[in-house]
């Protein structure tokens, strides 16, 4: 099975250039089947921004299809509204296309993108919820993917800005564009910057070095890599179907209203594997600020790296010291996944764990967002910017009764 990657906005595509150089490494490499490139060695992936300083060079990339990559002539202004509703006057890699809007250029080449699979199953999506792009065009198209391909998944990574704040506008965008991926995503990879820049601070003290964006963009690869790539199952003959993606929605999103995910990953080189998933328990949030525990609706952890008979000895100790972590919901009869592979992600001899988790951690967030977006909206702060664009007041009560709702749900199943 085959899945088409779309990146929208810089930092969509920022994200995923570790992602692109794991797949160049270990599925080339490893001889495992091709879910994330053609025959020709080309990428799966299509690449949408506004402005093409970012995606333009990936034009001097081999492996990166031409006519795959779309740009515009102008940013959209870390305006949600002007993402979703204007996007005219875009350029293409292909001059043809200059008098058409981004989306239906963007639309078409997906199209194209997914008729080239021999046996297509849906769409990775990486996006920002801050930007105007990536949050404006991002809903856009997530919505135009849904009309095309209504019978095919969409597993959505967003990228969650800094509680520090980015822009004045970042919470409107953000706001609009959760409502967006609750209505139209089968899944949801929420990234929080703030963890992400926590995690690598960590890492840069104990090696004596300084966090960077590649560093961060290092630590997202390595979960969605985690997660996402191939593994071998009984069930298939230890043949490899790339239906992962999948697989983690179906496993982690067993009531469809409920979708929010949040990924850690842990890995060490010639260790056991309870130990690792000691370490798991430790790196993965598992309480508010109150601090009051949360609750996994469910979870998948997949496991990489040595023989199977080791990490199938293991798998009783590990799925109930997991269990026991996470706080599992009662109703669940069986809250925890296992998925293995006995190739590791990057050198020999490291085994690795990567934990995709849906649980009620997701309120907090929404709570936030919610909180400062209605004390903006009773000022009606910013919202002039949103009304020239084609916005309405309407779409920001939806969206306040979307993300109402996803709460009450959350509330509801860990009750």
């Amino acid at each position: 099975m085959s899945t088409v990657i779309v990146q929208v906005g810089q930092c969509g595509n920022q994200i995923l250039q570790p992602f692109w150089e794991s797949v160049s490494t270990v599925l080339t490499h490893q001889s495992v089947a091709n879910t994330y490139t053609t025959l020709d060695g080309k990428y799966r992936s299509v690449n949408i921004d506004s402005e093409g300083k970012v995606v333009k060079p990936l034009l001097r990339k081999s492996n990166f299809r031409d006519e795959n990559i779309v740009s515009g002539r102008r940013g959209r202004g870390s305006n949600w509204a002007m993402g979703y509703h204007e996007d005219i006057n875009c350029a293409s890699a292909t001059p043809r296309h200059s008098d058409a809007s981004l989306s239906s250029i963007a639309i078409d080449a997906i199209r194209k993108e997914a008729e080239r699979c021999p046996a297509f199953s849906g769409f990775v999506l990486s996006h920002s919820l801050s930007g105007g792009t990536g949050s404006g065009l991002g809903s856009k198209l997530l919505q135009l993917l849904r009309d095309e391909f209504p019978l095919s998944f969409i597993l959505s990574v967003s990228v969650a800005p800094h509680r520090a704040g980015e822009s004045p506008t970042q919470h409107y965008n953000a706001l609009l564009t959760l409502a967006a991926l609750q209505n139209y995503a089968d899944g949801i990879i929420l990234v929080e910057n703030d963890d992400i820049l926590a995690r690598t601070s960590r890492d840069s003290i104990r090696r004596s070095s300084q966090s960077s964006f590649y560093s961060m963009n290092s630590v997202i690869s390595q979960n969605l890599s985690g997660s996402l790539f191939p593994v071998e199952t009984p069930s298939t003959r230890n043949q490899r179907i790339g239906l992962e993606p999948w697989e983690l929605i179906r496993s982690t999103c067993p009531m469809p209203q409920l979708k929010f995910l949040h990924q850690y990953h842990v890995s060490q080189r010639l260790s056991t594997w309870p130990r690792l998933a000691s370490r798991l328990a430790k790196s993965s949030q598992r309480f508010d600020r109150g601090p009051v525990p949360w609750s996994t609706v469910a979870a998948t952890i997949c496991a990489r790296g040595g023989a199977p008979a080791l990490f199938h000895s293991a798998l009783p100790q590990i799925s109930s010291r997991s269990r026991d972590s996470l706080g599992c919901v009662g109703w669940n009869p069986f809250p925890v996944d296992f998925l293995f592979s006995s190739r590791s992600l990057m050198q020999k001899d490291i085994s690795s764990l990567t934990a995709t988790i849906n649980s009620s951690r997701i309120t907090n967030f929404i709570d936030d967002i919610a909180d400062t977006s209605w004390a903006q909206f009773n000022e009606k702060a910013y919202l002039h910017w949103y009304y020239r664009y084609g916005c309405e007041e309407e779409d920001f009560h939806s969206a306040f009764r979307t993300l109402g709702n996803v709460v009450a749900d959350y509330n509801e199943a860990v009750r």
